[in-house]
């Protein structure tokens, strides 16, 4: 996900999140880690804040 979102792919990146929590709930019945959950709400945001975008190795965005 951060790859796709790094890249400019950001729907793509939301279809893995999408899918990996659908796989997680249904398959495992736990949710996504706080990490995870996270990294989906910076790539809902139209201006995402980049310094956690570094911290979670995303780096910067174009």
């Amino acid at each position: 996900m951060r790859a796709l979102y790094a890249s400019g792919r950001r729907a793509a990146a939301l279809e893995v999140y999408q899918s990996l929590r659908r796989r997680m709930t249904d398959g495992l019945g736990i949710p996504p880690s706080p990490s995870t959950t996270t990294l989906h709400h910076v790539m809902l945001q139209d201006r995402p804040d980049q310094r956690y975008l570094a911290a979670v190795g995303a780096g910067a965005l174009s």
